[in-house]
């Protein structure tokens, strides 16, 4: 963070080999850890990773920052590792489950995605990272959806008003064992991290919403 100078939002993009300019790492998907991280951020401002958070920010060596401890129990690849800062707000979709915003999308956000407990509930032997939060990054994110561990980064133009699109969210917690917990080896069989995903996120919705809705999710598959 550069100091004097107030961000919306300041976010990282590790997937596929980036996370070597954060830190140094092994960064194919087979070399997994766990991490601990403290981050300084200026008072004001949410910060964020893809790792449960330790406890309340407590006062840093500078009056105007705050330190932010966070805690990723579950060994992970080093493109999972995310962080975010920025003038976020948030509301509760769930018990597990929140999502962040700019204030502008956060009502929007949080009717879109009002079923995303609904959807962990139906992943629960898969999901094993604890709270599950959702942020919305700006426009300018080139993904519709990236599954970091506790913290999945989506694009805001899933946000339509009638939860259409919400089906990206069932995706990156599907991804949460298919990719997050079972990895591929490295990057030449990546097509196995989304195949097997997919699949899975098939036979959820199948769970939720009835075998017709599997049978229609599968043949738009094979017709897109």
């Amino acid at each position: 963070m550069v100091k004097g100078i107030c961000l919306q939002v300041v976010e990282n993009q590790c997937q596929a080999i980036h996370a070597r300019s954060l830190l140094p790492c092994q960064d194919t998907p087979f070399v997994k850890t766990t991490y601990t991280a403290k981050v300084s951020a200026p008072r004001g401002l949410t910060v964020l990773m893809s790792a449960l958070q330790v406890g309340e920010p407590k006062p840093s060596a500078e009056p105007l920052y705050l330190t932010h401890e966070f805690n990723q129990k579950i060994a992970i690849p080093s493109y999972l590792i995310a962080i975010v800062a920025g003038n976020n707000q948030s509301k509760e979709l769930g018990q597990r489950s929140r999502v962040w915003s700019d204030r502008a999308f956060l009502e929007l956000a949080s009717t879109d995605f009002a079923d995303t407990e609904q959807m962990l509930a139906t992943a629960e032997k898969m999901y094993v990272w604890g709270g599950y939060d959702i942020l919305i990054l700006p426009p300018t994110f080139p993904y519709g959806g990236m599954e970091n561990p506790c913290l999945t980064f989506v694009t805001p133009t899933l946000l339509t008003g009638d939860k259409s699109l919400a089906d990206v969210i069932a995706h990156e917690i599907t991804h949460s064992w298919a990719g997050n917990l079972v990895t591929n080896k490295n990057f030449e069989h990546f097509w196995l991290n989304e195949g097997f995903t997919r699949f899975i996120e098939r036979n959820n919705a199948g769970r939720l919403g009835g075998e017709a809705r599997r049978q229609f999710s599968s043949h738009l598959g094979w017709s897109c």
